[in-house]
């Protein structure tokens, strides 16, 4: 893929991983998985779409700024559904020109952006397989819901 002229970011920051907790299995493949990852790790952010069920995890990784979002499923999610929660984000410092800069080269998101329930601006792109891209302000401008937000932002 050749490089824009001017790219609307550079840095990529989280990746997503599906967790499916459907069965007994599953759990302990999840356990088995994660728990010395998370040992190793501290905890960032956790939330979801309610208050009081958390269905993100984030987690920084080891002696890195960078971090790792589960997605927390109690369901197989559908191809679209998936395409969703398999996202990967990148920084930038003006969410509002990125928006502009996307809808100018032919891209029109389907939302405007908005502040995420973990208080960061967020500008959500899809490809035509519903995969996410998220624009992301990596400062909070608002207190998160859910929990409080252990980022040790550097922008």
């Amino acid at each position: 893929m050749a490089d824009h002229p001017s790219p609307i970011s550079r840095p990529a920051f989280p990746s997503s991983a599906i967790i499916s907790e459907r069965s007994s299995p599953s759990r302990v493949r999840f356990a088995a998985i994660l728990v010395p990852f998370f040992a190793a790790t501290d905890m960032q952010w956790k939330g979801g779409p309610t208050d009081n069920k958390f269905e993100w995890i984030s987690m920084m990784v080891p002696d890195g700024y960078d971090w790792i979002e589960y997605m927390v499923r109690e369901t197989t999610p559908t191809p679209q559904q998936l395409g969703v929660l398999h996202h990967y984000a990148l920084s930038t410092m003006d969410v509002q020109q990125v928006y502009k800069t996307v809808v100018e080269r032919g891209y029109k998101p389907p939302r405007s952006p908005a502040i995420a329930r973990d208080g960061r601006w967020l500008l959500q792109l899809y490809d035509k397989n519903f995969t996410r891209t998220e624009m992301m302000i990596r400062k909070p401008v608002q207190t998160p819901c859910c929990s409080t937000n252990l980022d040790d932002f550097k922008q």
